[in-house]
């Protein structure tokens, strides 16, 4: 259960996250002019704290115990789950592809970045409330505690592996840095 719990701080930390950076993408709206460098913190934020730190855990980890306990790939909820996952990562791929013309001062760049970046932080805000209300529940239904265990062993390796390179440190300091704003 340890492990489940995992997740939903790690969704915790991602929601504030998307909450400072909607916070930025509003007052970008309302200066038409966007602070690309503080941008790019949010990306690379989401792309690696996001995609290769905690994505991996659901994917790898989560969704294949749970497919070995009868959940299908190609059905619901397993399929929505993991092309949402593909699918944040092209918005997002597709707003840091706006940020060198918002480097160099390109006004054209402002709307469809602070665009794509809104769409990317709208569905993965969706996409963790759809997880916490849906597979992480029948998780918590239908794995043993021994299964539960070992995901929670699994889960430590990864984050150990991580905390060895200094990546849980650095992003969870720039999660905090990119909350920080207004204080």
């Amino acid at each position: 259960m340890e492990a489940i719990a995992s997740l939903k701080r790690e969704h915790r930390v991602m929601r504030e996250v998307c909450k400072a950076c909607r916070h930025e993408l509003d007052r970008a709206g309302r200066c038409h002019v966007v602070d690309a460098a503080e941008i790019e913190r949010f990306i690379e934020f989401f792309r690696f704290y996001t995609n290769s730190c905690h994505d991996p855990k659901e994917e790898d980890l989560l969704f294949s115990m749970l497919h070995h306990k009868g959940l299908a790939w190609d059905e619901e909820p397993l399929k929505s789950l993991c092309y949402e996952h593909d699918a944040m990562r092209a918005m997002l791929k597709a707003a840091a592809e706006w940020v060198p013309k918002a480097r160099r001062g390109d006004q054209s760049a402002l709307e469809p970045l602070c665009h794509d970046l809104l769409a990317y932080v709208d569905e993965i805000e969706q996409h963790m409330a759809k997880e916490e209300s849906g597979i992480f529940v029948h998780a918590l239904d239908v794995l043993s505690e021994a299964d539960h265990d070992e995901l929670t062993r699994a889960f430590e390796n990864v984050d150990s592996e991580d905390s060895e390179e200094g990546a849980v440190e650095y992003y969870e300091g720039l999660a905090q840095d990119l909350t920080s704003y207004g204080t």
